[in-house]
């Protein structure tokens, strides 16, 4: 990716939790939703792989993102 990343959760109508790590365990962001159809996450500068976790009460989600 160039450095932002759209995630459409269309359906979702309960609490959501999206959490970008870096591929250390470090939190760059941790954002929690009570309802939420499209957002855009930006992704720092520096290059690197980060871990997109997206999580709602059907599940668990993790993404792996290339920063380049």
């Amino acid at each position: 990716t160039d450095g932002r990343v759209f995630i459409n959760l269309e359906g979702i109508n309960n609490q959501v939790i999206i959490t970008l790590t870096d591929i250390l365990g470090n939190v760059i962001l941790s954002q929690t939703y009570n309802s939420l159809i499209n957002t855009a996450i930006d992704i720092p500068d520096v290059k690197g792989i980060y871990l997109l976790n997206v999580k709602t009460a059907n599940g668990q989600r993790v993404l792996k993102i290339v920063k380049e």
